[in-house]
């Protein structure tokens, strides 16, 4: 484009140039010949010459102006010519850059392809694995809770073998107290532990005692302090029971009216006065030269007898 203009540009300076020296020459021409020569005529010839010229310097003047003109064009159709070359080796590189970023972009479309394609069967893999994952969690907990089961099967067991033991431990325990204990010892033992506020054990040694021998002089002895622990204790009812057996089984023992007297003070706190007389009314009739049966008697002045 901006070599065209310059073309257009150059045919017209030129044919500017070629009509000025022809309107020059045709002028020049144009004049008429003299053949006479008037001296009188000189002077206006030579101003007529010298008007020429100076038309024709001016003409020389403007066309030097248009050669400039000409060459500064020239110049800046060299420059424009340079700029072309540039913008067109510039266009040149952005289409190769094109063609490679076009190329790239087909790469990474076929890159990216093949990648969703890998994230995919990663992304199915994953789910096949939490899937598995899932089963193997449950089965898991399904084995934690057989364990757990198991566990406290033998715990159980553990318990049973432990209990065990120990009865095995008292049977052997019994057996031994059996073949060593006599009855006085196992009656000083209990009592000693029931001064010294063991009562448990003192229960147990005299239960021992009344079942192992029930016909020794200790068996009344023993049902009486059972009897005693079971009162000192608040349990009447029990206290009751085991003072009501003492008389009933062992009537000739010498702590039958201590038994009586004791038996009826449980009636009255049991709220059985009338059991409890019946019972004071006894011991007196039975055993009136004890001193129980004189606590009998106040004891049925006081309630009212």
């Amino acid at each position: 484009m901006l070599k065209r203009n310059w073309q257009i540009k150059s045919k017209r300076l030129t044919k500017y140039l070629a009509l000025g020296l022809i309107f020059t020459l045709t002028s020049c021409m144009s004049q008429p010949v003299t053949t006479v020569a008037v001296p009188e005529d000189i002077n206006v010839r030579l101003s007529v010459l010298e008007a020429k010229i100076n038309q024709l310097e001016d003409s020389i003047e403007n066309l030097l102006g248009l050669l400039e003109e000409i060459k500064k064009l020239k110049t800046y159709n060299e420059r424009l010519k340079i700029s072309y070359e540039k913008i067109k080796n510039e266009v040149n590189k952005l289409k190769k850059e094109i063609r490679k970023v076009n190329l790239t972009l087909k790469e990474y479309k076929y890159k990216n392809k093949s990648l969703e394609n890998k994230i995919k069967l990663l992304e199915s893999k994953i789910n096949l694995l939490e899937n598995n994952q899932k089963k193997i969690l449950k089965s898991i907990n399904d084995i934690n809770k057989k364990l757990d089961l198991i566990y406290s099967k033998l715990y159980q067991i553990e318990l049973k073998k432990q209990k065990g033991k120990e009865n095995l431990k008292k049977i052997k325990s019994k057996k031994e107290n059996k073949v060593n204990l006599t009855p006085d010892k196992i009656y000083s033992l209990a009592y000693k532990e029931m001064e010294n506020g063991n009562f448990q054990k003192a229960l147990e040694l005299f239960m021992q005692l009344y079942k192992r021998y029930p016909y020794s002089r200790y068996a009344p002895l023993a049902l009486y302090w059972i009897a005693e622990i079971y009162y000192a204790q608040d349990y009447y009812e029990n206290a009751l029971k085991y003072y009501l057996k003492l008389v009933k089984e062992y009537p000739d023992s010498s702590k039958v009216p201590a038994a009586l007297l004791k038996a009826a003070i449980c009636y009255k706190i049991l709220g059985k006065i009338e059991k409890a007389k019946e019972i004071l009314k006894e011991l007196i009739a039975k055993y009136p030269d004890t001193p129980e049966a004189l606590i009998a008697k106040e004891k049925l002045k006081e309630w009212g007898e």
